[in-house]
């Protein structure tokens, strides 16, 4: 189990520089803002950023949502990701 846990870490810190890059790559072409986690989940599936927070506010602690998700979600993607993935990684090491 640990082995998995280690791979989705590794995996959400190559999101992080894949995530940078991109920011990277639209600052060389003029835009000086950087990609948001909220925005980037809700390019991918904007329906489970939904579900997400109503399973949150509803079923689980609704501070939990607002601020501390919403803060998060305002943060950059890269920032998020890279460090998300290195606590999951560095908790599953053996």
């Amino acid at each position: 189990m640990g082995t998995l846990f280690r791979l989705i870490g590794w995996i959400l810190m190559g999101a992080a520089l894949a995530m940078l890059a991109i920011d990277g790559w639209a600052w060389l072409g003029g835009s000086r803002k950087l990609t948001g986690m909220g925005e980037l989940w809700r390019r991918l599936d904007a329906d489970s950023l939904g579900a997400a927070q109503e399973l949150i506010q509803r079923y689980l602690f609704p501070w939990l949502w607002d601020p501390m998700g919403l803060w998060t979600l305002a943060q950059p993607a890269a920032v998020v990701l890279g460090v998300l993935g290195f606590a999951i990684a560095f908790l599953a090491r053996r």
